[in-house]
């Protein structure tokens, strides 16, 4: 298929309609979910549910922002 052989074409992240993020909020969140703020917390900040601050955490979305720190336990 043609995204197959164009991954490039695939639009991500905030240029997709319904995104609610930013690409400069993700970093962002991972950093404050690597110092202990929860899911829920993060949800409210952000404006978003939780299934999506997660999606961000475990990398299931937006995969093309860099990786940030690990969560310290």
């Amino acid at each position: 298929s043609g995204t197959r052989k164009h991954p490039e074409r695939v639009i991500r992240g905030s240029r997709q309609w319904r995104a609610k993020l930013r690409e400069e909020q993700i970093p962002e969140i991972r950093d404050f979910w690597s110092k202990g703020v929860t899911q829920k917390e993060l949800a409210a900040q952000f404006g978003v549910s939780q299934s999506a601050i997660s999606r961000v955490i475990l990398y299931k979305g937006w995969k093309h922002i860099p990786l940030g720190p690990a969560r310290n336990k």
